[in-house]
């Protein structure tokens, strides 16, 4: 007698199309880091090209100092030396606002921070021996111009070069840290003693 074999199939089970928990975490998980890595970085590239506008700015300052005084080359401090003080116009804190007015806002648009802040300027002098400049130590929108000075890096240093040393520097302070110091010490131009 035979037997009679029933050979069962197994069926497979269906499968639906679809994602199992794994994958999703990893997926959330790889744009998880993604973001985070989005919200590090763009801060500090923003703040990155706001430091470098700054820069700009300072250059665009030192550039406009130097073609107010050859446009007033006439106007001298009885040294023979030019002296931006000695032009009509200025502000409390002693800087020119024919410079500002008239060779900075007049072909490059505004003159301020790009935080929308405005930038305040303040001169300060060498005499004698003696130097006044200052160290910017907090980021407060000062540019500080100082007379008699010379960048060594990014601190000043006096020159004692004479009783008025010809020249002057620019000081910034930057959001990301750091200064800018623009040494124009070979100018013509001198930063008397703020009265």
């Amino acid at each position: 007698m035979k037997t009679l074999k029933l050979n069962y199939v197994k069926q497979q089970p269906i499968k639906k199309p679809g994602f199992t928990i794994i994958e999703v975490v990893l997926v959330l998980a790889i744009a998880g880091l993604i973001f985070l890595m989005v919200f590090i970085a763009l801060p500090a590239l923003q703040r990155s090209q706001r430091d470098a506008q700054r820069k700009n700015d300072m250059s665009r300052l030192a550039d406009a100092i130097n073609r107010w005084v050859i446009n007033n080359a006439r106007t001298t401090d009885g040294s023979g030396r030019l002296s931006l003080p000695y032009a009509d116009g200025y502000d409390s804190r002693g800087f020119n606002q024919a410079i500002l007015n008239g060779y900075l806002k007049a072909d490059q648009g505004e003159f301020s921070d790009p935080d929308g802040s405005e930038y305040l300027i303040e001169m300060l002098g060498y005499w004698g021996h003696e130097t006044s400049f200052h160290e910017p130590e907090e980021f407060n929108h000062t540019i500080y111009i100082s007379g008699g000075a010379r960048c060594d890096g990014e601190n000043l240093t006096a020159k004692t070069t004479g009783a008025r040393t010809k020249g002057y520097v620019i000081q910034y302070k930057l959001e990301g840290g750091g200064k800018v110091c623009l040494d124009n010490s070979n100018s013509s131009v001198y930063v008397p003693r703020p009265e």
